[in-house]
Formats: structure tokens, C-alpha cells, sequence
């Protein structure tokens, strides 16, 4: 597998992604909160051969490039746009993971011409339950102590993660810490006011039914701190019906097990070209 560092000037910001060889149709990933393209190093080699891979680092992670301005969700699906239009100039597949989900539930209901299907892993549905989980004191806390994380040296990073989740394999911690290690630490700023801005713009049910291409709702288990309530899978039945959805056991909301993730978005993707 050869993939290639590279970077894309938006025009507001310089962008870094990686690019594998062209085996196919484009095949683009957007990865979580605080991530970077890297958080899909496990997964990307299941798809080169049939696909041609891009995945980006959002503005404000890795080693993208940091703005004055707040970091809103908004901005994000504006760099994802710009991207594929600028930088990939055809419609591509995407996936979408948490943060990563909400950037391309967006970016597929605002420019469909640029999306020909859509994978979704546990973007959380429910904006409001986010967003007063989040403004509660316990989270802002949370919150703080891992702002405080951003830019520190990963084997220091390691040990806090480690502390905080002692089942996860040395794989996953060391991949979160590298994030945090190259996260803009200001990209938590948002998260800790008052009223969060985090959600601009955004419309959760507006969006669910302008996705008018194939798309997948992978639902991690919800036991396993995974995002989406089975509640949540029925509103987005009810919301949007041709949104097809798997829920997969034994996993939660974080990259521990790519096997299944990789399997169901493969066993999804193939059966676009079936039809």
C-alpha cells in the first residue's frame, strides 16, 4: 500500500491529507472529534485495492492548518465541499466517523452532486441530548482536563488515556494520544461555553432527508458507549427510510475493532456496484 502525504489549500485553509494509488472510484474519510487522517491507518489498506483512497486531517487537527476564528461545524463541511470539488473533481463515497459523521450528513444533504453514497459510524443523532450532555459541569470538566492534553508529548499523553480506559490495546491509546499531541488545543474552546456554537446552521432532521444517494448508519453498541440510541435509529428510519442501518455488537465508539467496521462498509460498498 503506497499512500501519499499531500496537502489542499481551500482558500481559508491549507488542509493535509493522504492520497492512495487511483484503483477505483474515490473513496474519502473524515475522522472524529479529536482525530486526524491517521485514525483510519488499520482501516485504509482494506480499501486501496478497489478504491482510491483520501483521507483528510479537519482544520485544527494533525497537521492541518489552525484559524483565528472559532471552530464551528459549518467550516468543516466548507473545507470538506471545497475539497472534493478543488482537489478530488468528481462525486466521491464517503465515511464519516462521530464528528466526522455530522461533516458528511451535511456536505451529502447541502451538495448532493458531490456524494455518491455515504457510511455513517455512530455520529451522534440526538443534537440536543449532545449538547446538554456537554454543557453540564461534569463534561466541561472532562473537557478541560483534556484540552489540557493537547500538544503534550504522546507518551505522556498515553499514561492519562491509559489511566482512563484500561481495556483499550496499547494500538488505539497511542493512536488518541497522537491526535491530541497534533490537536489545536482551542478546538475545545466551543465545547465549553455557555451555550455550546458547536451546531450552527446545523439541522439533524433537515439533513437526514436531503440524503437523497445509498447510505449506511453503522450503529456501534450503545452499552459499549456507542453514540446512537436505538431510539435514535428509529427516528432516523422515520426521518429519512432509505438510510439503511447495521448495528454492529462489540464494539463501541471508538476505533478498537476495525474488523466489522471494515466488513460492513465493504459489504456496503460492494453492493452499490451490484446494482
Amino acid at each position: 500500500m503506497m499512500l501519499v502525504e499531500k496537502s489542499f489549500d481551500t482558500g481559508e485553509v491549507v488542509l493535509n491529507y493522504v492520497e492512495g494509488p487511483d484503483n477505483g472510484p474515490p473513496l474519502l474519510f473524515f475522522h472524529g472529534g479529536v482525530g486526524q487522517w491517521k485514525s483510519y491507518h488499520e482501516m485504509i489498506p482494506a480499501f486501496t485495492d478497489n478504491y482510491h483512497v483520501y483521507a483528510l486531517d479537519l482544520r485544527g487537527r494533525g497537521k492541518s492548518g489552525r484559524t483565528s476564528e472559532k471552530y464551528l461545524l459549518k467550516a468543516f463541511v466548507r473545507d470538506a465541499s471545497n475539497f472534493i470539488s478543488g482537489c478530488l473533481g468528481q462525486p466521491a463515497n464517503l465515511f464519516g466517523y462521530s464528528e466526522g459523521g455530522w461533516v458528511s450528513i451535511w456536505c451529502t444533504s447541502k451538495m448532493p452532486e458531490l456524494v455518491n453514497s455515504v457510511v455513517l459510524f455512530d455520529p451522534p443523532i440526538d443534537i440536543q441530548r449532545i449538547t446538554d450532555r456537554f454543557e453540564s459541569e461534569e463534561y466541561r470538566r472532562s473537557n478541560r482536563k483534556y484540552q489540557a492534553l493537547c500538544g503534550k508529548p504522546v507518551d505522556e499523553v498515553m499514561k492519562v488515556l491509559r489511566e482512563d480506559f484500561p481495556s483499550w490495546r496499547d494500538e488505539t491509546l497511542r493512536m488518541f494520544a497522537e491526535s491530541y499531541t497534533y490537536c489545536d488545543s482551542r478546538w475545545f474552546d466551543v465545547w465549553l461555553e455557555d451555550e455550546i456554537p458547536f451546531f450552527e446552521g446545523f439541522d439533524m432532521d433537515k439533513c437526514l432527508r436531503g440524503i437523497s444517494c445509498d447510505a449506511l448508519l453503522i450503529q456501534a453498541e450503545p452499552g459499549m458507549g456507542g453514540h446512537i440510541l436505538d431510539s435514535d435509529v428509529e427516528h432516523v428510519k422515520e426521518t429519512n427510510p432509505s438510510i439503511v442501518h447495521r448495528k454492529i455488537e462489540g464494539i463501541g465508539h471508538n476505533f478498537d475493532k476495525v474488523e466489522p467496521l471494515i466488513k460492513a462498509t465493504l459489504d456496503f460498498l460492494e453492493s452499490l456496484e451490484e446494482t
